[in-house]
């Protein structure tokens, strides 16, 4: 086990993701199905941002409104993904070490991270989980 391991070999490179001017409702039921809680968010395929659970839930009825169809509008409504995501994530480049990540991760604010090439395009994303999984297979 070596923790100066570039990350590209534990990130996962099947990323879903969003473009920022899809509807928010379409982020809400992609995160609903997911076994994910991060969303990156793309202008194309270049890094803009990222959306998480907590983020909708934070503006959602759901709590109040149980059909999704009235919750969807209501989100579509009154926001957008731009004005709901956060700007400029903290990101990793696939060369970065896996100790590097780890730092990142110990802080507590983070559970997962884009990663991207020298354009900002979308490469992958690396999570607590992905971490977890390495120390465990040592």
């Amino acid at each position: 086990m070596n923790r100066h391991e570039p990350i590209q070999f534990l990130m996962t490179r099947e990323v879903s993701s969003i473009q920022v001017n899809a509807p928010l409702s379409d982020a809400r039921k992609l995160l609903a199905k997911a076994p994910f809680h991060h969303l990156p968010v793309c202008n194309g395929q270049t890094l803009v941002g990222i959306l998480s659970k907590t983020d909708i839930r934070a503006l959602t009825l759901e709590s109040f409104v149980t059909d999704p169809e009235t919750v969807d509008a209501w989100l579509d409504q009154q926001h957008s993904i731009a004005q709901v995501m956060t700007y400029e994530p903290i990101v990793l480049r696939p060369t970065e070490t896996i100790v590097k990540a780890a730092e990142y991760f110990a802080s507590g604010e983070f559970h997962a991270l884009p990663v991207v090439d020298e354009r900002n395009h979308l490469v992958g994303m690396l999570t607590t989980t992905d971490i977890a999984r390495w120390v465990a297979s040592a």
